[in-house]
């Protein structure tokens, strides 16, 4: 009609819009124990949205949160990293990508002894430190029947030594501690220790040879000579030789004329059998 007016009611609906993540950026590769950060953006049709965003590390850590997010993975393995986007309207987008995180060696350390004596413990201890929380760390130690290491587990552990007398004997020995960590990851202590021999009786000969020899020990006895053949216990220790066994040589002995017996001549050619050494001196 000329001058009227006719309206219609229109019902609009706007469904939601799903955001759309963009590229994620951040390591594909890392060493277990470290850090690794990741960032990410996404755009959204809803002018009013607010964007959430939520990271998914593939193992049983809460999840990271924020358009950029970092992770530390305890032990080695391939994970599956998951990048989601909610827009709080109930629209959602996500990615996933997978990062291969490599075993670290573990770290030994201690401090060698300087020197040892036979007899005389000479201990010490070791510790290890591995970025890998999963790892179980496991000692050896190499060189010495008489070393030992325990506990056989764990991140810290002791070296047990008393050296013998054929490693005073030797002068040194190498040992080796050796700590692994279950996944190929390895450290060793190479340590070389001079060897002393024990002479608790200051006389300059081992205990362990005097008691060998039937000689005193806790006494000075270095310049006795048991076996009487002019040398020193102290010399037969040195030169490597029995010090209850003679070393003097034997005396000539007669072989012709025999003795007692009569001769025609007053001037007989004599000859005799000559004296042998039992150390083959000449």
């Amino acid at each position: 009609n000329e001058g009227g007016v006719d309206t219609d009611a229109l019902t609009v609906t706007i469904f939601n819009a799903d955001p759309v993540l963009g590229a994620v950026s951040g390591a594909t590769t890392a060493n277990e124990g470290s850090a690794v950060g990741f960032s990410t953006s996404a755009t959204d049709l809803g002018l009013n949205d607010v964007l959430s965003f939520a990271w998914g590390w593939g193992d049983a850590t809460p999840p990271g949160s924020g358009a950029s997010s970092s992770h530390t993975w305890a032990d080695e393995g391939t994970y599956t990293v998951t990048t989601t986007v909610d827009d709080g309207d109930g629209g959602s987008d996500s990615v996933t990508r997978t990062i291969a995180v490599a075993n670290v060696a573990p770290t030994l350390s201690g401090t060698c002894p300087a020197s040892a004596a036979e007899g005389t413990a000479a201990g010490f201890g070791v510790s290890a430190a591995d970025p890998g929380v999963g790892d179980t760390l496991s000692w050896s130690v190499t060189g010495s029947s008489s070393a030992t290491v325990g506990p056989a587990t764990g991140a810290s552990s002791a070296v047990g030594w008393t050296p013998t007398y054929a490693e005073a004997q030797a002068g040194t020995v190498s040992l080796t501690v050796s700590v692994g960590d279950g996944d190929g990851g390895s450290d060793v202590l190479a340590c070389t220790v001079p060897v002393a021999y024990l002479d608790s009786d200051g006389d300059g000969m081992p205990d362990t040879w005097e008691g060998q020899n039937g000689l005193y020990v806790g006494a000075n006895d270095a310049a006795d000579d048991p076996d009487a053949d002019g040398v020193s216990n102290l010399d037969e220790w040195q030169a490597g030789t029995d010090p209850q066994a003679s070393g003097a040589p034997s005396a000539p002995t007669l072989a012709n004329p025999a003795a007692g017996a009569e001769v025609a001549s007053v001037t007989p050619m004599l000859s005799w059998i000559n004296s042998t050494d039992p150390d083959g001196d000449a």
